[in-house]
């Protein structure tokens, strides 16, 4: 029998009206990849996906054109993961018809399966929502009562889905409702895209939104660079992030001029982008080491999302049913990091494991 083509889930609606809560928990129930706007826009920026960024609507990261920047990588994620056959869940505002239209032509253009699920709840929740997310040192929206009003006055009505299947959700009830509820209602439902000629997810087609460039780390290492000296005037680490689309975290440096230099670096991107940088760097004659990792998990700090098991592709991380926990078996950690981009709570971390160097 052909594999059934994996769908892709759109969770949207204003600020506080229970999406992220919904969208998160769906994820981790489904083993679906989360694509969460408001961390990958923080991401974009260089900010802490927690930090808080009092702008005002439509300013500083949140401007038309931060928008656009954060929205197209959220559909670049989604697209690589659906052409490898993984279930995406998008979690945004996604207030505007021309913005939802951008995910129904990437989901024609894949073949598959559509679900829009507009959340919602009274404004009194709404208040209290937010009144709690400000007391929160780990949330990472921004959202305010006036950014709500403001949004609210210019959120486009969903009128344009009703052919698709558009589902709404109260999410007044408990979490654990609302999953039955929609896996119910998705039962029932049919599929919202059939396109008159399937096509296989890994076809590359000659339409399609430019990649774009995200932060959401799909790959991510520690090296122990070893530079010659005759290096130590170029722009080398620039060129990582300039020419192979790499991000990077000076751990620790020892440059002089003159003098061969020592420096321990994280990067981040696409594997395919952070090897082809890899290379580029022994051409110009710098020894790489990849340095080991350790990941570990703050058991008080987690509060079982779920969210990291979507992403776990050895299954170190995993949930037990019907308990709903999320366990954690280091021996099966391949030490990759996914899991520590996707915690909303930086339950998550990664380490150097000082025991363990791996020449490249």
């Amino acid at each position: 029998m052909p594999k059934t083509p994996p769908r892709l889930y759109i969770f949207f609606g204003l600020i506080a009206s229970g999406k992220s809560t919904l969208a998160a928990a769906w994820s981790a129930r489904q083993g679906a990849l989360y694509l969460n706007s408001d961390r990958v826009r923080k991401e974009l920026s260089g900010l802490d996906p927690t930090a808080p960024r009092r702008e005002s609507f439509a300013a500083g990261i949140y401007t038309p054109e931060f928008s656009r920047r954060t929205y197209d990588a959220l559909l670049a994620g989604a697209r690589e993961a659906l052409r490898q056959g993984r279930e995406v869940a998008l979690d945004g505002s996604y207030q505007s018809r021309a913005e939802r239209e951008r995910v129904l032509a990437l989901a024609r253009e894949l073949a598959v399966d559509c679900r829009f699920i507009l959340c919602r709840c009274p404004e009194a929740l709404l208040k209290e929502r937010m009144a709690e997310r400000q007391r929160d040192p780990a949330a990472v929206s921004d959202g305010r009562w006036e950014i709500y009003l403001e949004q609210k006055e210019r959120f486009e009505a969903a009128d344009e889905l009703a052919a698709q299947g558009l589902l709404v959700i109260d999410t007044e009830a408990p979490v654990a409702a609302l999953l039955d509820l929609l896996a119910e209602r998705l039962a029932a439902a049919r599929p919202a895209i059939t396109p008159p000629t399937p096509k296989s997810l890994k076809e590359e087609s000659n339409h399609h939104i430019p990649p774009v460039r995200s932060t959401t780390a799909m790959y991510n290492r520690m090296y122990l660079l070893r530079f010659p000296k005759e290096t130590i005037d170029q722009p080398i680490i620039c060129n990582l992030v300039k020419h192979y689309d790499i991000e990077f975290n000076i751990l620790k440096a020892d440059i002089f001029l003159q003098q061969d230099g020592v420096m321990v670096l994280e990067l981040s991107g696409h594997k395919k982008n952070v090897q082809a940088g890899i290379n580029y760097l022994k051409k110009l004659g710098v020894k790489v080491e990849t340095l080991a990792t350790v990941v570990s998990r703050d058991e008080e700090s987690c509060f079982q999302c779920g969210a990291c098991t979507g992403i776990c592709a050895p299954g170190a991380l995993a949930i037990k049913r019907p308990e709903m926990a999320v366990l954690f078996d280091p021996e099966k950690c391949s030490g990759c990091g996914l899991c520590v981009t996707v915690c909303p709570v930086r339950a998550m971390s990664i380490s150097l494991d000082p025991e363990s160097i791996v020449r490249a």
